[in-house]
């Protein structure tokens, strides 16, 4: 009978190890879906911040390279109307010459 008592001893204490061990295997379970949650959760706002990052590097690179050109453009009509301002001055001096 103390045999059968030892086993049946041994058996509860393997069975609540056991449950023990399930139980922490479930919690395990729980925390690692909350830390997968909050990885995903940071790593979609990492991403929506690198691409808010790379459209405004994006936008910036766009708007100066219109600048840079509107600049060239700017620089061409200038120097025609300084061409065309420099010989109506010419045009000028010519005709008080004359006179």
């Amino acid at each position: 009978m103390a045999d059968w008592a030892a086993m049946v001893e041994a058996r509860n204490a393997e069975i609540a190890r056991l449950k023990a061990s399930l139980a922490e295997s479930d919690r395990l379970r729980e925390h690692a879906g909350d830390l997968y949650e909050m990885f995903r959760s940071l790593y979609d706002r990492e991403a929506d911040m690198a691409d808010r990052y790379r459209l405004a590097w994006l936008s910036a690179r766009r708007r100066a390279a219109e600048e840079a050109a509107f600049g060239a453009d700017a620089v061409e009509h200038y120097e025609r109307k300084l061409q065309q301002l420099r010989a109506e001055l010419e045009r000028a001096q010519n005709v008080l010459r004359t006179d």
